[in-house]
């Protein structure tokens, strides 16, 4: 019994002996969302809207042509928008 008893003295002391974990600390990114803030963007006034109903078909044409450049332009700026937010 005193064999057990100094054996369970022993190893309750080397339990104390060891060292304490050394604590670390790590940087861990995670992505968080953010809610995009972009202004609104307005449609331009388009060329044939503001066509009067009498327009000849040159003019028609001619403001067809003219509404080609102001959507792709309207475009990009939509695909800027988008982006910025990604």
């Amino acid at each position: 019994m005193k064999r057990f008893a100094a054996l369970l003295a022993a190893s309750i002391l080397a339990g104390c002996a060891t060292a304490p974990p050394i604590v670390t600390t790590q940087r861990v990114e995670v992505p968080v969302p953010v809610p995009c803030h972009v202004q609104p963007i307005k449609p331009p006034m388009w060329a044939l809207d503001t066509l009067p109903a009498n327009a000849s078909l040159y003019e028609r044409v001619r403001a067809m042509a003219a509404e080609i450049t102001q959507r792709q332009a309207y475009e990009t700026r939509l695909e800027a928008a988008a982006k910025s937010c990604e």
